[in-house]
């Protein structure tokens, strides 16, 4: 599911048949990439800045925005809530819906399958 709260915020959830710890410990390795971590809650938040390498239409190169994945206990599984905040305008916030959709879809079929 894609909430949209404005043009500049992206929110999408998704619940998995795994505990907190599990969903976390599948999104990423801490000690791997705590260097580009802005915060490392284990296993409630992750958040993490996000800047492109070459700009697109509506974002230029090093402008950051910061992506939180929230860990909540929901019934029989988790959500992962993920938040992109700072983007420059819808026009960049849809595509980055699109692919943030895709990285949670694929969590789901390829970790959390039955």
């Amino acid at each position: 599911m894609t909430q949209a709260t404005d043009s500049t915020v992206l929110e999408l959830r998704r619940t998995y048949p795994a505990s907190r710890e599990s969903v976390f410990d599948a999104w990423t390795n801490p000690e791997v990439m705590r260097i580009w971590y802005t915060e490392v809650d284990r296993p409630s938040k992750v958040a993490f800045t996000w800047a492109w390498e070459t700009p697109s239409a509506s974002t230029e190169v090093g402008s950051p925005s910061l992506v939180t994945l929230e860990f909540l206990e929901a019934d029989g599984g988790t959500t992962a809530v993920l938040t992109h905040s700072g983007l420059v305008d819808a026009k960049d916030r849809d595509p980055h819906g699109h692919s943030w959709n895709g990285c949670l879809d694929n969590l789901g079929n390829r970790v959390f399958t039955s």
